[in-house]
């Protein structure tokens, strides 16, 4: 097994507040006594869910053609057991998610030689 590499990451996010409901409220903007307009409630708080990703290389190395080559394969992968589609990144005023795309798996294969 000599030259053979194998490596992990693990990376978790707690859920973050991506928004806040809604309240009116009474304001007092350029004269006008009492105006009377929407205003954020920091008591409803809408939360994301918490991420948990991570991933694998895979490496082996040698030296060939008389030890003068080091030849090196690599294997990456990425966001193996996240969750992938959409996930919910803020939330409108009425506690409606706004969505994006979490990023997809992927898999790498490297391929190199120093000389």
């Amino acid at each position: 097994l000599k030259g053979l590499g194998l490596g992990t990451n693990l990376r978790w996010e707690s859920g973050k507040v991506i928004g806040y409901g809604q309240k009116t409220a009474a304001f007092n903007i350029g004269g006008l006594e009492n105006y009377s307009g929407p205003a954020s409630d920091l008591t409803k708080e809408y939360k994301s869910d918490p991420i948990i990703a991570g991933g694998m290389v895979l490496n082996y190395s040698r030296k060939i053609m008389n030890d003068r080559v080091r030849w090196k394969i690599q294997c990456n992968a990425q966001n193996l057991f996240s969750k992938t589609g959409l996930r919910a990144v803020a939330a409108n005023s009425d506690g409606s998610p706004v969505w994006a795309v979490s990023p997809p798996r992927a898999y790498e294969l490297s391929n190199s030689f120093e000389f």
